[in-house]
C-alpha cells in the first residue's frame, strides 16, 4: 500500500462471520486485493463523501450496497443466456436510464452545479459500464453454450 508510515488497519466482527478490516489511509493509497487481483484506492476526500476508484478483473463484478437497481444483475449459477428480446429489454432499459441522466447532468450544468453534474456523470459511467459487462457476459454464455462447452 502507498504511503508508508501513514495507513494503519484494524479489524472488527461485523453481522454474522465476516471480519472487517478499518484502514486510516491518505488519497492516492491502495489497499490490494490479491485473491482476486483487485485494488481500491482513496481517488479523493471531499466534503460529502470518499471517491474510490476501484481496479479488478471484469469476471468480478462491484456493485454499491442498496442500490436495488442493479441486484438483478447477477446471473445465477447454471442460469441460462438471457434471450434475445430480455437482453434487448435490458439494454434499452439502462439507456433510457442513461438518457435521463445525461438531461439530469444537462440541468446541473446549466444551474452552475459542478458537483451534482459531476455526481450524476459517475452514476452514468457506471451504469454503462455495468451494461457492458452483462452484455459481454450474456454473449459469453450463448457462445459456451453454442460451442458445448
Amino acid at each position: 500500500m502507498g504511503g508508508e508510515g501513514h495507513s494503519t488497519c484494524q479489524a472488527t466482527r461485523t453481522k454474522g462471520f465476516h471480519l472487517m478490516q478499518l484502514f486510516t489511509t491518505r488519497t492516492n493509497d491502495k489497499i490490494l486485493l490479491p485473491d482476486i487481483e483487485a485494488t481500491i484506492e482513496v481517488v479523493a476526500v471531499e466534503t460529502d463523501g470518499v471517491r474510490l476508484g476501484i481496479s479488478a478483473p471484469e469476471t468480478i463484478r462491484v456493485v454499491r450496497e442498496g442500490r436495488s437497481d442493479r441486484q438483478n444483475w447477477k446471473p445465477e449459477v447454471g442460469e441460462e443466456p438471457a434471450s434475445s428480446s430480455d437482453i434487448q429489454r435490458m439494454i434499452d432499459k439502462r439507456l433510457e436510464i442513461a438518457r435521463e441522466g445525461l438531461n439530469e447532468l444537462r440541468e446541473y450544468l446549466r444551474a452552475g452545479q459542478e458537483d451534482d453534474a459531476r455526481l450524476i456523470l459517475e452514476k452514468v459511467d457506471e451504469d454503462l459500464h455495468l451494461l457492458r459487462r452483462r452484455v459481454r457476459r450474456e454473449f459469453q454464455k450463448a457462445d459456451s453454450l453454442s460451442c458445448g462447452v
